[in-house]
């Protein structure tokens, strides 16, 4: 199976970001070459680019400073389940509990090797269902059930 990943940073989440794509060469990964480039990058910018690509069925990673702003940015777009997660036990009951879409993770506050545990965790952890499916759909009964709160099947 290929993983499509999605991923997005600001300046301060740029060298972690470089370091989950190279320590992930299994996967497939996708980002907007402008972040190359521009510094500094404004975290919002980058969010839109992230999302059109989860909506299409990727998975999304989001990396700034604090992982705050990623978080609240991405949180207002429809069908998006942004989780701000500091170790892989939290990235694991996003998935498994939560059915997070996007990893967001804070570039200056986390080591590059805790965030590789972090995306692994969060790759490679399924949706629970069962009474967790049902807290998920008390969020918004219309998009609860939309295929976007799912990663896509394997190609």
């Amino acid at each position: 199976m290929i993983l499509r990943v999605t991923i997005g940073w600001d300046h301060a989440g740029m060298d972690l970001a470089n370091g989950l794509i190279q320590g992930f060469p299994g996967a497939f990964w996708n980002y907007d070459d402008q972040s190359l480039i521009k510094d500094p990058i404004n975290y919002p910018d980058t969010v839109p680019f992230v999302v059109q690509h989860v909506y299409q069925g990727w998975v999304g990673v989001l990396i700034c400073g604090t992982g705050i702003g990623m978080s609240m940015a991405a949180n207002r777009y429809p069908g998006i389940g942004a989780a701000l997660c500091t170790d892989p036990h939290m990235a694991e009951m996003a998935r498994a509990h939560n059915n997070a879409n996007i990893l967001v993770l804070p570039g200056r506050l986390m080591s590059q090797s805790v965030a590789t545990a972090c995306l692994s965790a969060f790759l490679n952890t399924p949706f629970q269902q069962g009474r967790h499916a049902n807290r998920i759909a008390q969020f918004d009964p219309i998009l609860a059930h939309h295929a976007l709160y799912h990663f896509p099947p394997a190609e």
